[in-house]
């Protein structure tokens, strides 16, 4: 087509029928009489039948896109489509294993047709993206043919992990085999979306969004975990294992789950628009004396505040005999909360405003402020606010300074550092009921790893849990849980009869009446025990399209303390979508108000005069 790219269309559509037209009426003919043609050769070829028509039809496919295949034959593109070919042979090996159980040998042909199918498709998003650079290829260069552009590369690994998980829901199989290939859906679809959201927005704006957490959810629960399962069936939590669970039910769910995050990922995609402002753009950092100064009133308060909720659930008795009695009566602790999350805001306020303007007192300031943080998370025995603020310093990080090799590895060794320690923590806390604080630590530290590790991403299993419980032994929500998310603003003082949050419902049902803990099932669970399978992949969307179009809101208006709320919100990303939605969303705008106030004794959000002159704040 000597470099024209409507003449290399025409050229491409005539073959294309030109392949129609010479090979549909035999393959018509041979799908109407595969049986009898089978019969000629043996009577008992007839029940592969079924399997001679996929192929047939494979086959039919693969004549209207022949020439799409040729073009990839010029010049130096032929290893493309021999990768493309490799692709389609790995999905029909895997969707054939995978098949085999349910639909025996038919398993052959639908493998066989997936992977046809998927080929010619990989072959025609190719060759359109060919022809979009066909007039700049033919001026010289190595052409667009010298490298499968990314987000085609992104995007077909997405499509694999979905047709992966959607055979592993529709016809799961048993065994092990069946948690692999989903485990491999979850981990594909994770490395895909974060691949495309790089794409799509650069690496360090993708990096510091929501968009991170899902591919995080996605590794930790569902791939981590079921991972676990697979190499120590034994550290399976008690309450999966009284109700009996099978591989095939970890396969369906891990897959269902996929699919939901991967619906929630795309939609989130389509709905941010608009780039993320420059750091530059953001405001200057107060003078240091009002930052220090409202940043110490903060700190005073909060602990405050902190402080009399941990003397209220039995302070210092209860830390050294019964830890988990200061997590688990915090209700109606809204206050101590808030305190907490006062110290944790300014530790991130300090932190943005020393990596502005590096300097020994802010410095010193921010170690302070981290001491009270890690004293008040030991205190109340709380993590979740906890790690939420480590991923918003995290964030704040990658926006505010050059992300070498050697600081990436850091960052690294210590988020696992981080699962490790956090995973340990919980473990002394949950040996604490039974046992003395000296040897719940020495019990913690005879764990299995694997145990360690995985309770901190169990919400897989209990996920597992409520499909094998609902609708049966507990009745749909049909929506309970998602009317009742204004409710969860209301404080208890004023609402008495104030409902647990419905994780509390299901431990109820495994464990039976006065569990003190709720079992968590990420928010695809949540929405499965609303509305159903239908309602996960709706409800997932719908989610992922609202939460899109809000972080593109707030991205490109953030600057100061707008940046760090926006780190903030990244942080709580992980609980909002493994913990029931409306106490997140309580938890999240507790974090955000205590961020807004600490802001504001720091000068670095702009207070009536009448207010400032009271309160003595800066001048801004």
């Amino acid at each position: 087509a000597e470099g024209d790219a409507h003449a290399t269309a025409r050229a491409l559509r005539r073959g294309s029928l030109a392949g129609v037209a010479v090979t549909w009426p035999p393959c018509i003919v041979g799908a109407l009489l595969a049986g009898p043609m089978l019969s000629v050769f043996d009577s008992s070829y007839d029940q592969w039948a079924g399997v001679l028509v996929l192929l047939i039809a494979a086959r039919a496919v693969d004549a209207a896109t022949g020439p799409l295949g040729e073009a990839l034959l010029v010049g130096r593109r032929t290893w493309v489509d021999v990768a493309f070919v490799l692709a389609g042979v790995v999905l029909a090996t895997i969707a054939t294993l995978a098949l085999d159980g349910p639909i025996g040998d038919e398993a052959i042909g639908v493998g066989a047709a997936a992977g046809f199918i998927a080929t010619n498709l990989l072959r025609l998003a190719y060759v359109r993206w060919m022809l979009t650079h066909v007039d700049r290829s033919s001026g010289g260069g190595s052409g667009p043919g010298s490298a499968i552009p990314g987000g085609l590369l992104a995007g077909g690994a997405l499509a694999l992990s979905v047709a992966l998980a959607i055979v592993c829901l529709a016809w799961p199989p048993g065994g092990g085999g069946g948690v692999v290939l989903s485990v491999i859906a979850a981990l594909v679809a994770a490395a895909s979306l974060a691949a495309v959201g790089m794409i799509r927005y650069g690496w360090r704006t993708a990096l510091t969004s929501p968009l991170m957490v899902v591919a995080l959810v996605l590794v930790g629960v569902f791939v981590l975990r079921p991972g676990s399962l697979l190499a120590s069936p034994r550290t399976a939590g008690r309450g999966l294992i009284g109700l009996g669970w099978s591989w095939s039910d970890l396969t369906s769910t891990v897959a269902l789950a996929t699919l939901g995050f991967v619906a929630f990922g795309l939609a989130f995609m389509l709905a941010w628009r608009g780039p993320a402002p420059a750091p530059g753009e953001a405001e200057e950092v107060p003078p240091e004396r009002t930052l220090l100064r409202g940043a110490l009133v903060a700190l005073g308060v909060g602990t405050g505040l902190w402080g009399a909720l941990f003397l209220s659930n039995g302070g210092f008795d209860a830390l050294l005999n019964n830890p988990a009695k200061l997590h688990l009566e915090q209700f109606g602790g809204g206050y101590g909360v808030v305190g907490y999350m006062m110290c944790l805001g300014t530790a991130l306020l300090l932190l943005w405003a020393w990596l502005r303007a590096p300097g020994r007192r802010l410095a010193w300031a921010l170690a302070g402020a981290t001491a009270v943080c890690l004293l008040a998370a030991f205190a109340l025995q709380t993590r979740g606010p906890l790690v939420s603020t480590i991923v918003a310093a995290v964030v704040l990080v990658v926006l505010e300074r050059r992300v070498s090799g050697r600081r990436l590895l850091a960052l690294s060794l210590a988020t696992v550092l981080l699962v490790f320690g956090f995973g340990y923590m919980r473990l002394v806390r949950e040996y604490a009921q039974s046992l003395a604080v000296g040897e719940s630590i020495e019990a913690s530290v005879k764990t299995d790893p694997l145990t360690v590790v995985g309770g901190d991403f169990s919400e897989v299993e209990n996920f597992v849990a409520l499909k094998q419980l609902v609708p049966d032994a507990l009745p749909r929500l049909d929506g309970r849980s998602i009317w009742e998310v204004p409710g969860a603003f209301l404080p208890r003082q004023i609402w008495g009869d104030k409902p647990k949050p419905v994780d509390f419902e299901l431990a109820e049902a495994i464990y039976g009446p006065g569990t003190e803990a709720g079992t968590p099932f990420t928010i695809a669970g949540e929405l499965f025990w609303n509305y159903g399978v239908a309602g996960v992949f709706v409800g997932m969307a719908l989610l992922g399209g609202l939460a899109g179009l809000g972080w593109g809101a707030l991205r490109r208006h953030a600057t100061g303390a707008g940046l760090v709320g926006c780190a903030v919100i990244v942080g709580y990303s992980y609980l909002l979508l493994t913990r029931p939605l409306g106490p997140m969303l309580l938890t999240l705008a507790m974090a955000l108000v205590a961020l807004t106030v600490a802001a504001a004794l720091a000068g670095l959000v702009s207070v009536p005069a009448p207010f400032r002159q009271r309160l003595r704040l800066g001048a801004r």
